[in-house]
């Protein structure tokens, strides 16, 4: 089976349907029994962190992710990202994907809060709408969470820094929020309906150390893979037309990160439907040699086509 290639499938969205028992009921039952067959291994892992996995030896006991060095690999910088905290009762939970910023309201947030860090020497500057990045003479000695890893939960203002220049940028921190609260792009985003930035999220410490890239090409129409692709020297293409493409491919390794599924949650398990059934049928006739199926929030599951006779003896 060496002549043939050999798929790392990343899906974003199949937790939605594989968590949950109704909608997963509404799979094919022969894809429920081949997924029942193959090796599986559990993981809470972000898009963004599994994506990470793929390209860089990451420090497992670490709740950050390299990212400041991705986005400013000449430098040294810390990631300052916009988010909204909600109060939930007796917390705060944390929210970033939905406040989706325009880039004139990210503007003048970065603006309004650029001379808090004329203290620090520190720059902050926007690296898209929603991705800002604080340049400073020298990394702080910090301890921090990822943001993607932190979307939708509980927020401990207490732990959510630790190292020895805790303090400090916990007061930074408050500031930040002193400066937020009731800005008039808040104001003006909270009379639209829409999430306010009430606070910006210090994260993305530590190195990149690329490992050798076992992929041969690699596929999805992400900022992030295209950005890992580059640092690691890997051929990337923003899309693959259909998995009805693998068995015509040269072989070799090949990663490609998926399009979300629909937000319908009938056509969402249809689709996942027709991407079992043709994964499983390309399998069965070794037109692939292996199957990695990587699902963030969720887990891995293993398949490999010498394996397959295994499955419905």
């Amino acid at each position: 089976m060496a002549d043939k290639p050999s798929m790392t499938l990343i899906q974003p969205s199949a937790a939605q349907i594989l968590d949950s028992p109704i909608a997963k009921a509404g799979l094919d039952p022969v894809n429920l029994k081949w997924l029942e067959s193959a090796t599986f291994t559990h993981h809470d892992d972000s898009l963004e962190r599994l994506l990470f996995r793929q390209f860089v030896q990451l420090d497992n006991n670490s709740a950050d992710l390299p990212m400041a060095a991705l986005r400013q690999p000449q430098q040294a910088a810390i990631c300052a990202d916009p988010c909204y905290l909600h109060p939930d009762q007796t917390r705060l939970r944390l929210f970033a994907q939905p406040v989706n910023l325009s880039l004139s309201e990210a503007e003048t947030l970065v603006d309004s809060l650029q001379s808090l860090f004329a203290d620090h020497n520190a720059v902050l500057s926007i690296e898209s709408a929603m991705h800002w990045t604080l340049s400073l003479p020298e990394l702080p000695q910090l301890e921090c969470q990822a943001l993607p890893d932190m979307e939708g939960r509980a927020v401990d203002p207490m732990t959510m820094l630790n190292g020895q220049d805790k303090a400090q940028w916990l007061s930074l921190w408050n500031s930040v929020q002193m400066t937020l609260f009731e800005h008039p792009v808040n104001q003006q985003r909270e009379a639209a309906g829409q999430l306010p930035v009430n606070s910006l999220w210090f994260w993305g410490l530590g190195r990149t150390d690329f490992q050798p890239s076992p992929w041969r090409c690699v596929y999805g129409d992400q900022p992030l893979l295209e950005q890992l692709a580059m640092q690691a020297g890997v051929q990337h293409q923003t899309g693959l037309g259909s998995l009805q493409q693998w068995p015509s491919m040269p072989a070799g390794k090949y990663l490609w990160l998926a399009d979300e599924l629909d937000q319908d949650a009938t056509k969402a398990i249809a689709q996942l439907n027709m991407q079992l059934s043709e994964m499983r049928r390309q399998l069965r006739a070794r037109q692939i040699s292996e199957l990695i199926w990587l699902i963030p929030h969720f887990g891995c599951y293993r398949f490999a086509a010498r394996q397959w006779w295994q499955i419905w003896r």
